[in-house]
């Protein structure tokens, strides 16, 4: 009888743990509140324009919203659209409850004054450049190219006309050389929130990056042209002594065709850019549009990154962030593995530094230049030249 009760007890307090851990189990977990590309909860927002604030919830099954601004509740929904047309920092709280608990985040909004020239984007807007104002490419083995979609451009417009067309059908326009440039612009300013603010399509693959330094501008003087600062987006290199500001380049018009084209620096070096015909057979790599017996490109120019490599031959390895077309492990995404499409580079408009090197501060940009960045030809692979497949907004459609 004895060991029966004991038996009976034991099953009973077995039945009793399997029963208090089942209720264990399916206890839901309390939920939790984050905001994509944005860490402390700061926000910005320009005055008399929306801000939709959209939270990422863990474990929001069957949850209850509410958002207080002022001790005031004003919305209960997934999403809040914030709007102020006073300038200042607003103090928002959202309360997210569900049968697991309850989360709470602080957020802030900073409402600034609407700069004058500032185009905010639509439900219209596009989020690709639709317009290319300067394309200057230096020499190059693509240049004048009927395999890369030249029909022999002879005016600075007809080139401009060129590259939009290309970048519309995501293919590749070529930079050229170093120093070699692509000016484009949007139907809207780019605003700068939390993280990345544009991409910019290359090619670049696994062993092969041909950087491209990348500026920005706002329309300061409001006339829809890029005449206005220039603010170089700060990469890996930037500030290395291996890296020069200022470097120039000129490169001299060819008397024939089928040549080499011959360069000089502002260093006092020069050589050429090598004439490829087992590859690239067009009569010349000096853009058929300038009419110049020469012409001079400047800019930044990072230190050679290529080395050559038995078995393999020219390897031009990746900078480690900050460039277009270039493979970086940190802000590129795609993996163009067989180099025949595309690798997109991410930008943020809060790396765009003075002259000085000092924070530029831009709550916006209207312009996108993008010049190649590296300086460097052997007479096997030719020189190197960045590539740009597109350039967008990554907030126009949120």
């Amino acid at each position: 009888m004895k060991q029966f009760l004991i038996l009976s007890l034991v099953l009973c307090l077995s039945a009793a743990v399997f029963s208090s851990c089942n209720n264990e189990d399916n206890t839901p977990e309390a939920p939790s509140i984050s905001f994509k590309d944005n860490t402390d909860g700061t926000f910005y927002a320009k005055a008399g324009f929306p801000l939709t604030l959209t939270p990422q919830v863990e474990n929001g099954d069957g949850a209850q919203y509410s958002w207080t601004l002022g001790g005031q509740q004003v919305g209960t929904s997934a999403t809040y659209t914030f709007q102020s047309n006073e300038t200042g920092t607003y103090a928002l709280t959202l309360t997210v409850k569900t049968a697991g608990g309850e989360a709470t985040q602080q957020l802030s909004v900073t409402v600034e004054p609407v700069d004058v020239h500032y185009r905010p984007a639509t439900q219209n807007s596009l989020a690709a450049c639709n317009a290319v104002y300067e394309y200057t490419p230096a020499p190059g083995q693509f240049i004048n190219e009927p395999q890369s979609g030249f029909k022999n451009e002879n005016t600075p417009e007809a080139a401009c006309a060129y590259a939009l067309e290309r970048m519309g059908k995501s293919a590749y326009v070529s930079l050229g050389g170093f120093g070699g440039y692509l000016i484009v612009g949007f139907d809207h300013s780019i605003y700068n929130e939390k993280g990345a603010d544009f991409s910019i399509a290359g090619n670049s693959f696994s062993g092969s990056s041909e950087p491209g330094i990348v500026y920005v501008m706002q329309d300061e003087n409001g006339n829809g042209k890029p005449d206005d600062t220039w603010y170089e987006l700060k990469g890996s290199e930037y500030g290395k002594p291996e890296t020069l500001k200022d470097y120039s380049v000129t490169y001299y018009k060819p008397q024939s065709a089928g040549t080499d084209i011959r360069w000089e620096d502002n260093e006092g070096n020069e050589g050429m850019v090598y004439y490829l015909p087992g590859f690239h057979k067009q009569d010349t790599y000096y853009p058929t549009w300038i009419t110049a017996d020469s012409y001079t490109l400047s800019g930044t120019r990072l230190a050679t990154n290529s080395d050559w490599e038995e078995g393999t031959g020219w390897v031009n390895k990746a900078y480690d962030w900050g460039y277009a077309d270039n493979f970086s492990p940190k802000d590129g995404t795609g993996s163009n593995a067989d180099g025949t499409g595309a690798r997109v580079n991410n930008f943020e408009i809060d790396n765009a530094v003075k002259a000085d090197g000092t924070p530029a501060g831009l709550r916006h940009i209207d312009f996108v230049k993008i010049q190649t960045g590296v300086h460097f030809t052997t007479e096997s692979i030719g020189e190197l030249s960045t590539e740009v497949l597109g350039v967008k907004d990554l907030h126009a459609g949120k």
